[in-house]
Formats: structure tokens, sequence, C-alpha cells
């Protein structure tokens, strides 16, 4: 096993697992009312630090990161962790698919604080 694959693109890598993620993600987003969606994407960065701000940036640069060796890592599907892998991405999806629709049946003036954000 090796920490760094050799990167490649190629129909059998990790793009595809995150392309499932984010269309289930944009046709939840679709069952959302309009108010709903504004919710989840505007939200007041004003009143941020500096050092919130910093973190910010460093957070979007390692996602960044991390979606490039996602998108050019090859999936190794004889390997002895891809079944236990596999499982761990369906329970992280079903996860954030409750955690999505949890915050979407919150009353807009309230905090979500039912369901996984308990």
């Amino acid at each position: 096993m090796e920490l760094i694959p050799i990167l490649e693109l190629g129909w059998l890598n990790g793009w595809v697992l995150l392309a499932l993620l984010y269309l289930i993600y944009c046709f939840s987003l679709l069952t959302f009312r309009r108010n709903v969606r504004v919710r989840l994407f505007k939200y007041d960065r004003s009143r941020w630090s500096k050092t919130q701000r910093l973190f910010r940036v460093i957070a979007v640069l390692v996602i960044l990161i991390v979606f490039f060796l996602i998108i050019f890592a090859p999936l190794k599907t004889g390997s002895v962790v891809f079944i236990p892998g596999i499982i761990l991405f369906g329970l992280g999806l079903a996860g954030f698919i409750t955690a999505i629709f949890n915050f979407k049946n919150t009353p807009l003036d309230q905090p979500a604080t039912r369901g996984l954000y308990r």
C-alpha cells in the first residue's frame, strides 16, 4: 500500500463517488423551497475576525487539494479496504442526506437542532 498513488485520470477513479455525492446533493436541493436554499448558502460573514477568515481560506485550499487527489486517484477495487471503504462511504452519504433533510425541515426562524444536528 502506498501513501500517494500514481495519479491519472480514468473511468474508475474517486471522481465516480464524488459525482454520486454531488448528484444526490443537487437533486435533494431541488426539493427544497427557495427560502431554505437561501438560508443554506447565504450567511453573514461580516463579523468574522481575521483569524476566522484565514482559517476559511486555508480550509478552501485544503478542500481543493483533496478534490484534486480524489479526482485523479484510481479506486483499487481488489484491495482489502475497498469494501469497508464503500460501506463507510454509504454510511456517510446516508448521514449527509439525513442532515440535509433535517436542515430542510427546521423552521426558518430557528437553528437546526434536531436529528443529526442534535
